[in-house]
């Protein structure tokens, strides 16, 4: 099993670790590859640990628990280190003297069809809307309101399929609202198009290959850029944003050509050189190792504190308590603070 936990919240690891005990309890041989030590690990007969393409250590998990053999990339449990991120009313606004949202969400509800056909150009933008083809919609949102204002970090748990994607989706575009209304900086994206929006809705999705085309990790950052500020600024953002990433060493490498974790960061890197006003990330986390996620952390602090807003979307409660100023739990349709 290669990261079987990674993207689950707590019910979903529950139910791994069941079938994983189910498994072996009838004799079948388990091999789980992780770079975190995920509680379930912990009744493991044994660990092996590689490094640098080599087994660094193995044995019983008791052998590990004072963490010395480990690499330091492993993430352990509540083993992140605490940062303190600026507070709303102290970080440094994008605009000065802004006080205003820069995202705000208004009474949104929003549904899906239940007949699974594909809508047609120009048909059904709003999911609440009738259609010929018929079909009622399958409500997700049911009535949100949020407000992220510039330098705030929000981060939105709940359970898997609860609707987190579907709700950063709105915040440029891509879904539309059946009622209610989406504002970016103070303005109503209604009837925007979505490739306007996106110059202030930075978006990193859940699955970062949705999102990677180019043919070198440069020219995936710099693409287009150089329409919104020239071709010679263009390439220094690309170049800083890579800088920031950690992959300036891999500039010419091909995107799909590496691991999952860069190919992550390195969609992070093709929002941050845009330098949103609000920067929604989509399970940042997932398949990022101790060093990464360190790099991930600083990211974010970083776009706080130049006064973008940010809201970042998991289902590890531990890791949103730490880095964000709210969290908020998505189920049932409704926000509500954690």
């Amino acid at each position: 099993m290669d990261e079987p936990f990674a993207s689950l919240d707590a019910a979903g690891v529950r139910e791994v670790e069941v079938l994983v005990r189910r498994l072996t309890g009838d004799g079948t041989a388990v091999v789980i590859l992780s770079q975190a030590l995920d509680a379930p690990l912990l009744d493991a007969a044994t660990w092996i640990v590689l490094a640098e393409g080599t087994v660094g250590a193995s044995g019983p998990p008791a052998n590990f628990q004072q963490g010395g053999a480990l690499p330091a990339g492993i993430l352990r449990p509540h083993g992140l280190r605490p940062h303190q991120l600026p507070h709303p009313e102290t970080a440094v606004p994008r605009r000065s003297g802004s006080t205003a949202p820069a995202l705000e969400l208004r009474n949104v509800t929003f549904g899906y069809r239940q007949d699974g056909q594909r809508r047609r150009r120009g048909v059904m933008r709003r999911a609440g809307q009738a259609s010929a083809a018929g079909g009622l919609p399958c409500p997700v949102l049911q009535g949100v309101d949020l407000a992220v204002h510039p330098g705030e970090v929000v981060a939105v748990t709940g359970p898997n399929g609860a609707g987190k994607s579907t709700l950063l989706r709105h915040f440029n575009g891509l879904l539309r609202p059946a009622n209610g209304s989406v504002l970016v900086q103070g303005t109503d994206i209604a009837e925007q198009p979505v490739g306007s929006t996106v110059a202030s809705v930075g978006m990193l999705f859940q699955h970062p290959r949705d999102q990677l085309f180019e043919r070198t990790a440069l020219r995936e950052v710099g693409f287009g850029l150089d329409r919104q500020v020239g071709r010679a600024a263009a390439m220094d953002r690309a170049t800083a944003a890579l800088a920031a990433v950690g992959l300036e060493g891999e500039a010419q490498a091909h995107p799909s050509e590496l691991p999952a974790s860069r190919q992550r960061l390195l969609a992070l890197a093709t929002v941050l050189a845009r330098t949103p006003a609000v920067l929604a990330l989509d399970e940042p986390t997932v398949a990022l190792d101790g060093r990464s996620l360190a790099v991930l952390d600083a990211a974010v602090r970083s776009a706080a504190e130049e006064g973008a807003a940010v809201v970042l979307v998991t289902h590890d409660l531990a890791y949103a308590r730490q880095v964000a100023h709210r969290v908020l739990v998505l189920d049932g349709g409704r926000l509500a603070e954690a």
